[in-house]
């Protein structure tokens, strides 16, 4: 039997057996349609980042993606801001050393930036950007104690690695 195709807000609770995860809290969606999330923790706070691929209101993949901050008073994640992203399809958070970076591939049929940002709290520094058309994923991986960067998109026929160059 086939199961019914559901949105998050349709999301139902089927029986479980022993451990399982239960319905903590749900994010408003802004009036966008959310795309990926990613977490990160800097400073002993922990920050999810929610990818938002298109806008309801304004009918338009020229969006933000939005940031939250898990409260431990409250026991939940509180909104902290936004920022521009177009079309977000993948986020990343990953480390190099002791700094935090946050990846966000943007996708479009004409060619725009997927954006790497320094992570400073909540705030995001734009680090470096990656001119694509139609980027799916961007990336980060490790390999033999270097970093490496991918970036897919479902428009071209190649995925481009990059090798992350001290200076």
């Amino acid at each position: 039997t086939a199961l019914p195709i559901l949105g998050a807000s349709d999301c139902l609770g089927f029986p479980a057996r022993g451990s399982h995860f239960v319905l903590h809290q749900t994010l408003p969606d802004r009036d966008k349609r959310a795309f990926a999330m990613t977490s990160y923790s800097v400073e002993n706070l922990t920050y999810l980042v929610v990818s938002n691929h298109y806008s309801w209101t304004s009918k338009s993949h020229n969006t933000t993606s939005d940031v939250y901050i898990w409260d431990s008073l409250l026991r939940k994640f509180e909104f902290v801001r936004s920022f521009p992203t177009i079309a977000a399809t993948h986020s990343d958070a990953f480390k190099i050393g002791n700094q935090q970076y946050l990846s966000m591939a943007n996708h479009g049929s004409s060619a725009m930036s997927s954006v790497i940002y320094r992570v400073e709290g909540p705030e995001l520094i734009v680090h470096q950007e990656f001119l694509a058309r139609g980027a799916s994923q961007l990336k980060a991986f490790y390999h033999r104690n270097q970093t490496y960067m991918a970036l897919c998109t479902g428009i071209s026929d190649s995925t481009s690695i990059y090798r992350w160059q001290t200076s």
